[in-house]
């Protein structure tokens, strides 16, 4: 009996270790609102790895933070929101017009132990930064990636109708970019986008059709890849097909 529990506390050493490993960390920081001038308590990133990017979410091309609720900013008090990295700042002729808007919205009253957001529920972060985003002319990348974030943050609490409400955005506007894009690699990355957003949203029968298309892409150097980038990019993106093609086979809910 003693060397059984010698070797389990060993294996959940081990394990406890990789976890470190493959650990985030994060520390509280205060911050100004630019629209009513509150100090809003926020987590920001102290330390990560190269390891984010084989975390599950690859299959949507979504990458920590964003998949972290603390990269999304709230102010309690006018409901102010948006990324970090663009919280503190916000034009000044602007903020007029943003606080009336977000003085419109009806927020909901507050309920103690909804996810990590104080009471208000995520979706209600977002469509206050939605408003903020709108007022600055936001491209579609900008948007299909806003609308990718926002469904996957409402799958993990629960809210699959906001989540497929969101991916179908996400996945209206990925089709009219790639349309536009002449770049094999932003063309790779566009499809594999869409045919996550075609499963997540209950469009399976054309998913292994753009994965096939997707694959059929061969890198080249060009504006935003190196030729000596080529071959790893190559490899990781046609990894993350076969990973999301895997759970498309069995029919399989993508991991958060």
């Amino acid at each position: 009996m003693r060397k059984l529990v010698i070797i389990v506390a060993a294996c959940a050493g081990v394990l406890f270790a990789a976890r470190a490993l493959w650990a985030t960390t994060w520390a509280e920081v205060e911050i100004q609102c630019p629209i009513c001038k509150t100090q809003v308590k926020v987590m920001e990133p102290m330390s990560f790895g190269s390891y984010i990017y084989q975390w599950p979410s690859r299959m949507q091309l979504l990458f920590w933070p964003t998949t972290d609720t603390s990269s999304l900013h709230y102010c309690f008090k006018c409901h102010y929101s948006a990324f970090m990295g663009d919280f503190e700042t916000f034009p000044t002729e602007k903020a007029g017009l943003l606080r009336t808007k977000l003085g419109k919205l009806k927020a909901p009253k507050a309920e103690p132990g909804v996810h990590k957001t104080a009471g208000v529920p995520l979706g209600f972060w977002f469509d206050a930064a939605e408003l903020r985003y709108r007022l600055l002319d936001k491209n579609d990348s900008f948007w299909s990636l806003f609308y990718r974030v926002k469904g996957y943050h409402l799958s993990t609490t629960g809210d699959e109708e906001g989540a497929k409400k969101a991916r179908q955005k996400a996945l209206g506007i990925v089709e009219q970019l790639l349309v536009l894009t002449k770049s094999s690699l932003k063309k790779k990355e566009l499809l594999v986008t869409r045919a996550a957003m075609l499963y997540l949203t209950g469009k399976s029968d054309d998913v292994f059709k753009v994965l096939k298309e997707a694959t059929a892409i061969q890198l080249q150097a060009e504006d935003g890849l190196k030729e000596d980038k080529v071959k790893n990019a190559q490899e990781y993106m046609d990894a993350v097909i076969k990973q999301l093609e895997g759970h498309v086979e069995k029919g399989e809910k993508l991991p958060q």
